[in-house]
């Protein structure tokens, strides 16, 4: 009899810890990350001389290991828009898009961001047109 006390013990405890586990994968392993807004403000250098498509410009929002966001923007003005994101690191940039296939697109601003839990993020992004020009000239 005392050799079944000891063996229920250990049975109950792998049973329990068991049980416990189990009850956690419900709710899933951890909370949900709430998204957070990056407001990016754009501002235009050289918008005045400027000659070219502004259709062409585009910003993209990579994450730290280079994957684009499938978002598009939830709201966008002349001069801002604004994307709801996850926490993380981020990199905002400003590509003039060329027309020809073997031809790289033209980058005409870029920050680096990083963005908590229920943080609101105005950011500042900078988009110099001259740049179009200089490397059409090249």
């Amino acid at each position: 009899m005392n050799v079944i006390k000891y063996w229920f013990i250990p049975f109950v405890l792998m049973a329990m810890s068991a049980t416990f586990t189990s009850c956690e994968s419900i709710d899933g392993p951890e909370p949900p990350r709430f998204p957070t807004r990056m407001i990016i403000h754009l501002e235009y250098i050289g918008l005045e001389d400027f000659k070219g498509e502004l259709s062409r410009i585009a910003i993209f929002i990579t994450d730290e290991n280079g994957n684009f966001i499938e978002r598009h923007a939830n709201e966008i003005t002349e001069s801002w828009l604004i994307a709801d994101v996850e926490p993380g690191r981020y990199i905002v940039s400003a590509e003039y898009i060329e027309s020809e296939a073997n031809i790289d697109n033209i980058i005409l601003g870029r920050a680096q961001v990083e963005i908590n839990e229920y943080q609101t993020l105005d950011i500042p992004l900078t988009i110099e047109l001259n740049k179009i020009q200089s490397q059409n000239n090249k």
